[in-house]
């Protein structure tokens, strides 16, 4: 048995399902495309926006595969996910100011090169305002590069040089060290082979260095003066030393900067769209091939799948498509195929 449970939001109710069926039952697979079937033909927030079907959420298709967990092969492909906040990914036109903190002047530069680099599709996201013109517009406003810029000057300062939203905020890091022992042991005593006979355990001193990094990034928009975006980023990392080890301590100007990585990857999801590998699952039953050769296609397609060849098996499972339309491992498997090409409309008439 499969379990799914998932809630849909479109423009006039929330509807949630529980579906409970035995994957190999053609009737319950049947039953779950008819569901999915309605529930697409609704204005769903989650899929659409603008009038448009997004490109950035994994659709239904995928979800569907959630059913057959333990009943059929999983390859792994590539999507595209929405970022964690569609208020800060729909300002396009962005400016990064001064962070204040022990750690702002590096994390406003850092973030400035996320929003600078982030790519959907091959193309750049954001268009971020150049470092240059900001530092020149803050000398010209008698403004220090570093330090606080409170709501009123940041959304003064975003107008003045054309940005639809400006980052503010804090970044600090804190550095700890602490002591602890750490047991040994020795051989102590020898036969006449060689081989030990007996040890004596011994201790030894240690250091661990931790470093904590905490950043608040804030997206402020011009036009209004909110705050769209607000989010506290939290990363930790920690080096070990023993008197008798032949490595050394990591600084804690490397730990921060390795916390700081992980601190823009979260960053990074929640601003923008980003690539994730996904792991779906692909139907092999036979039920409903009727031609001589669909068998060998739909094995033969999900031998290509498995070896990270799913453009090859898409060929073939389309292929085998057209002569066995009654097929539900070929229908489901090439909504599949249209899913990871972003063709989202075929992959739900599927």
């Amino acid at each position: 048995m499969a379990k799914l449970f998932f809630t849909i939001t479109s423009s006039d109710s929330v509807f949630k399902y529980l579906f409970v069926f035995c994957i190999t039952s053609t009737a319950s697979v049947f039953f779950y495309t008819i569901i999915l079937s309605s529930v697409s033909s609704c204005r769903l927030e989650n899929l659409c926006y603008g009038g448009e079907m997004k490109r950035f959420l994994p659709s239904a298709i995928l979800m569907t595969g959630l059913l057959f967990g333990g009943c059929a092969p999983k390859v792994a492909t590539q999507v595209t996910m929405p970022a964690k906040s569609q208020e800060a990914a729909e300002i396009k036109s962005v400016a990064v100011f001064p962070f204040d903190g022990n750690y702002g002047r590096q994390t406003s530069a850092d973030i400035e090169t996320v929003l600078a680099g982030a790519e959907v599709d091959g193309k750049k996201y954001f268009t971020v305002v150049d470092r240059q013109n900001i530092n020149k517009l803050m000398s010209e406003q008698k403004l220090q590069t570093s330090g606080v810029i409170d709501l009123n000057t940041a959304v003064k300062l975003g107008k003045i040089i054309g940005a639809q939203g400006v980052y503010v905020g804090n970044a600090d890091y804190s550095s700890n060290d602490s002591g602890y022992t750490e047991s040994r042991s020795k051989c102590s005593s020898t036969d006449s082979k060689g081989h030990c006979k007996s040890y004596y355990n011994y201790n030894v001193s240690c250091v661990k260095r931790t470093v904590n990094l905490n950043v608040i990034p804030k997206l402020i928009d011009v036009a209004t003066g909110q705050i769209r975006y607000s989010e506290k980023l939290v990363s930790a990392d920690s080096s070990s030393r023993c008197s008798d080890s032949s490595h050394a301590l990591l600084s804690s100007g490397e730990l921060v900067k390795n916390v700081s990585v992980n601190v823009m990857d979260q960053f990074r999801r929640d601003v923008a769209p980003y690539n994730a590998t996904v792991y779906i699952e692909i139907i092999d039953k036979t039920d409903g091939i009727t031609d001589g050769n669909g068998k060998d296609t739909l094995k033969y397609g999900i031998d290509f799948a498995k070896n990270g060849r799913l453009d090859r098996a898409c060929e073939l499972w389309k292929q085998g498509e057209q002569g066995n339309p009654a097929s539900l491992s070929f229908a489901y498997n090439v909504g599949i195929c249209y899913e990871a090409e972003g063709n989202y409309e075929a992959a739900l008439a599927q």
